[in-house]
């Protein structure tokens, strides 16, 4: 274990989820959905596994390959767990002692769960191993710190003290329409874009779940600029899943920026992160995504590469809209330490802000409650001065 400025650092966790990130092949594995039988199996078995706490399991991922079947699962009042489920002479078990339940904090989880598997079943595929992607259950961070967030929202001119103090605010949708200065007409308008988002093709975990279109922009001298159409990117030490490459999806609708919501959000975001920051000077280099996540697999991930940072200095996620899902519990870690909060923005124009150089946040999957479910939302980051891809090595 490294330590640098008193935090541990799992070096050799690391370089072993960098290793299988690009070394592994999904080529003999199948992802299940919520209407493959093996799903279904796994999801009956693991709700009758420990009654009634297990009862709770939300599958966040089950892929299978041959007689054998590996699940992410996380629960109401229990740890999260990978399960391992064999299948033999017709009949589909969990595997013994091929439960790993808990966290690893502060080694990296995957690399220890994949040995505990290996070492109490030998015969699972190593294949199978290498799918665990982890992007729902964060066994490095310590769930039982986590408190319920509970209405405690931040009014439009607490903004600035919420964000020094804490990290990050949450404000319901009158105290957005109250701090943009807009109708929640305007932001309606707005949202009707989401119905044309073309599809994600960059998902590296095998799913079809995610939408979505780009944009990027200056903010300099109280004044908005659209750049030319540029590539997303992050380093992979921010996105472990998708870091690390050029991600070029297709632009934000030119009749979207002329919605009137448009502008008055980028502008407000910006000047507001100035304020925080102290100095109107600030150059703000801005990326916004317009994502839609759906259930058409019968699950889908707001965060697939986990909980994470992004890598610039402010993010705004907006709930734009939920329809006839379940899920999506939005969580908000201390960068530094286990303490954290949980809370669903279940508001449409709800909108949660942060500072991402001292929190980490993630969302959970979503599922449907009825056929094509799906959750929209509208994330918008500042870096100062530069853009990510600006200052790759």
């Amino acid at each position: 274990m490294l330590v640098v400025n008193n935090q541990e650092i799992d070096l050799l966790g690391i370089v072993n989820n960098q290793w299988n990130q690009f070394t592994r092949s999904y080529e003999s594995i199948t992802r299940l959905s919520s209407s493959d039988e093996k799903y279904k199996t796994a999801q009956s078995l693991i709700e009758n596994y420990s009654p009634p706490n297990s009862m709770s399991a939300m599958i966040a991922g089950a892929w299978t390959v041959d007689a054998w079947t590996l699940v992410e699962v996380e629960f109401t009042d229990l740890l999260p767990a990978v399960v391992l489920i064999q299948t033999k002479e017709g009949k589909s078990f969990i595997a013994p002692s091929a439960v790993w339940s808990g966290y690893t904090k502060p080694c990296k989880s995957a690399p220890c769960i994949r040995k505990y598997i290996t070492n109490n079943a030998s015969k699972v595929p190593l294949a199978l191993l290498t799918a665990l992607s982890l992007s729902l259950c964060h066994f490095n961070n310590l769930k039982s710190y986590m408190k319920e967030l509970k209405s405690n929202y931040t009014g439009c001119h607490q903004i600035n003290a919420t964000l020094d103090k804490s990290g990050y605010c949450v404000l319901n949708a009158s105290s957005v329409i109250e701090w943009l200065s807009c109708s929640k007409e305007e932001l309606l308008d707005l949202a009707t874009t989401w119905n044309d988002l073309p599809n994600d093709n960059y998902l590296k975990d095998g799913g079809r779940y995610r939408y979505r279109r780009h944009g990027s922009f200056i903010f300099e001298n109280n004044s908005l600029v659209k750049v030319p159409h540029r590539a997303h990117w992050q380093p992979i030490d921010y996105n472990a899943l998708h870091g690390g490459i050029e991600r070029w999806f297709e632009p934000i609708k030119d009749t979207t920026l002329k919605k009137t919501a448009w502008g008055k959000i980028l502008i407000q975001f910006a000047s507001t992160a100035s304020s925080v920051q102290g100095d109107n000077q600030i150059k703000w280099c801005i990326e916004a995504h317009q994502f839609r996540i759906d259930t058409t697999d019968g699950i889908g991930r707001p965060t697939p590469e986990g909980a994470h940072r992004d890598g610039v200095d402010f993010v705004a996620v907006f709930m734009v809209n939920r329809k006839d899902i379940k899920g999506g519990e939005t969580r908000v870690f201390d960068a530094n330490g286990p303490s954290g909060e949980r809370f669903t923005l279940d508001e449409s124009w709800s909108l949660l802000l942060l500072d991402d150089k001292r929190v980490i946040h993630e969302s959970t999957p979503i599922q449907p409650i009825k056929e094509a479910g799906y959750r929209d939302t509208l994330v918008v980051t500042l870096r100062r001065n530069f853009f990510q891809d600006l200052i790759k090595s």
